[in-house]
């Protein structure tokens, strides 16, 4: 059975239905999300029980009058009070699992950290990586930045010569020739200690102006000794080129390291660098 409504309602009662519903949406402001639309839906359900609609059964117009109707409301808090119980659990799952994701990443950090792990890295715009050199300080000395990531001290560090080698020929290779870190005077320049997050300078290579105003060559050992042969200046006698420099790493407690550096040599102190390759 359906309400005949055939006649329209005086404009009077339309804006005063109207009023009705937009003041209930206004008071709706004062509410929570869920409350707002709550409330909002009875206002809708009650304009509709107002207008009385010729396509609205008999029965739903007296069950949605006005908009202070008190079944509506029961409805529609009753669903909500199903969508908490269901949504409140699950949102404290997710919670769960992106807290143990947190856990997770923090555990692997303070791993990372626990770890002892050297770094080692070498580029001129690192200041310690190129350095005065010579009795006169008219030469300059190419090192190796050494760090320890983790937050304890690793013992023992070595860092051992393996191979020279000029635009991809090798010059010399076959003896293991310990360097040494600065100062390299100190009894323990060829095996540091190396402390949490503080640069160590490893030599390498250092070039003086000679007394014949030739340029000559010296290893990045203790006390610039080269036990071996050819002799280490005889190396670069060839001049201005790409140097490569294999240096292995070792210490007490973390994996061996092994680096490649180049030393461009231009035949200019103010030019000459030295790089960390691999």
């Amino acid at each position: 059975m359906k309400v005949n409504s055939t006649e329209p309602l005086p404009k009077s009662a339309q804006v005063a239905g109207l009023g009705r519903f937009l003041v209930t949406c206004i008071k709706t402001l004062r509410f929570s999300k869920a409350d707002g639309f709550i409330a909002f839906f009875s206002a809708v359900l009650g304009t509709l029980g107002y207008f009385k609609p010729s396509w609205l059964p008999a029965g739903m117009i007296s069950f949605f009058q006005g908009t202070d109707s008190w079944l509506p409301y029961v409805f529609f808090t009753t669903a909500e009070v199903i969508y908490r119980a269901v949504s409140s659990p699950y949102q404290v799952f997710l919670s769960c699992l992106k807290r143990i994701d947190e856990l997770e990443a923090q555990n692997i950090s303070l791993n990372s950290a626990l770890e002892p792990h050297l770094y080692i890295s070498c580029s001129p715009s690192i200041d310690g990586c190129k350095a005065g050199f010579g009795h006169a300080g008219n030469g300059r000395i190419f090192r190796v930045e050494v760090r320890n990531s983790g937050i304890f001290e690793i013992n023992e560090c070595r860092a051992v010569l393996l191979k020279i080698e000029k635009n991809g020929v090798k010059l010399w290779s076959g003896d293991h020739i310990t360097l040494a870190f600065q100062p390299s005077e100190l009894p323990d320049s060829q095996c540091k200690k190396i402390s949490h997050d503080v640069p160590y300078y490893l030599d390498v290579v250092g070039v003086e102006v000679g007394s014949n105003r030739a340029w000559r060559f010296r290893p990045g050992t203790k006390e610039h000794h080269w036990p071996t042969n050819p002799h280490f200046d005889d190396l670069f006698q060839d001049g201005v080129g790409n140097y490569a420099f294999t240096i292995s790493f070792t210490a007490s407690k973390t994996a061996t390291i092994t680096k490649e550096f180049r030393f461009d040599w231009t035949g200019d102190l103010a030019s000459a660098e030295m790089h960390l390759v691999s």
